[in-house]
């Protein structure tokens, strides 16, 4: 398999799925050839994601798991996976979630 940054091959331990170009990883997995300390792995090694983190669908190279950010949630019923406000949050013009509450009180500010 493919390095994240492209440059070496890596053996995939639980086997290739060529139609996504890289190793079989289970569903929030993300496929890694690089520890944490930096040091380069010799085949890839499939970690979790922490709950407020996303690995991107399964049908694509995975190679690190994105955290959402404050008051986001990983939305897995679009493809691509994205983040987006959680319950009772909108989406402000700059990407941030400002809470309904917070929202509601500034309306009526003015």
């Amino acid at each position: 398999s493919p390095s994240a940054d492209l440059t070496r091959c890596v053996d995939c331990p639980n086997g290739f799925d060529a139609e996504k170009g890289d190793c079989v990883c289970g569903d929030g997995e993300a496929a890694i050839d690089v520890d944490i300390s930096g040091a380069l792995l010799d085949e890839k090694q499939c970690i979790a994601c922490d709950e407020d983190a996303f690995p991107g669908p399964s049908s694509v190279r995975v190679t690190s798991c994105e955290r959402c950010g404050k008051n986001k949630v990983y939305d897995t019923t679009e493809t691509p996976y994205e983040c987006v406000c959680g319950t009772n949050y909108t989406m402000a013009g700059d990407g941030t979630c400002i809470s309904d509450t917070d929202l509601a009180a500034l309306g009526n500010s003015f």
